[in-house]
């Protein structure tokens, strides 16, 4: 009887061990590797990609010397609105970088979110349309906020798969300006 209680014990003792561990594991791994519940699969170097703005012209990608903050957003995330509320109060952390804004959303809801936030006031700013497929081919990822920041040379800082604090962003912003 009293080896079972012991087996018990120790079972239980394992069992919430490897609990522990797999939280610790959760909590610890960082938001780069991080990619929902999936790891980041994209790749490290810029891609050459082409959408559409605001207007129905091409933007394509191209490195110019500065750092470079990739959202992949939705009018209707709220998530979404809060984040750009927030880059836009904190608008001077961006002035070394390029801001693109990209949606999958129809071009109107966009149009009128955009001009309600006034985000084209932003320097360095472009709204970009793209649907889920065309930005996965380039960034390996449709999470709706999703932020990915490059270093002038077009090496990938970061990609944050859900929303984040705008100190964490900031963060990585200032690290990808310093490269």
């Amino acid at each position: 009887m009293r080896n079972n209680l012991v087996h018990k014990l120790i079972l239980i003792s394992v069992f919430g061990s490897m609990i522990v561990l797999t939280a610790h594991n959760l909590l610890t791994i960082p938001a780069k590797k991080r990619v929902g519940n999936n790891l980041d699969k994209s790749t490290d170097i810029y891609p050459s990609f082409t959408f559409s703005d605001l207007m129905g012209k091409s933007y394509s990608g191209i490195l110019n010397g500065r750092s470079i903050l990739i959202m992949f957003f939705d009018p209707e995330c709220i998530y979404c609105e809060d984040k750009i509320k927030q880059i836009i109060k904190y608008e001077r952390e961006f002035v070394k970088s390029e801001l693109i804004f990209v949606s999958p959303a129809d071009k109107e809801k966009v149009v009128k979110f955009v001009d309600d936030l006034q985000v084209t006031k932003l320097k360095n700013s472009h709204v970009l349309l793209a649907d889920y497929n065309l930005f996965y081919e380039a960034f390996q990822t449709t999470n709706i906020p999703s932020f990915l920041i490059y270093d002038k040379n077009g090496n990938k800082m970061v990609t944050i798969n859900e929303s984040t604090d705008i100190k964490t962003i900031v963060k990585y912003v200032r690290a990808a300006n310093d490269r």
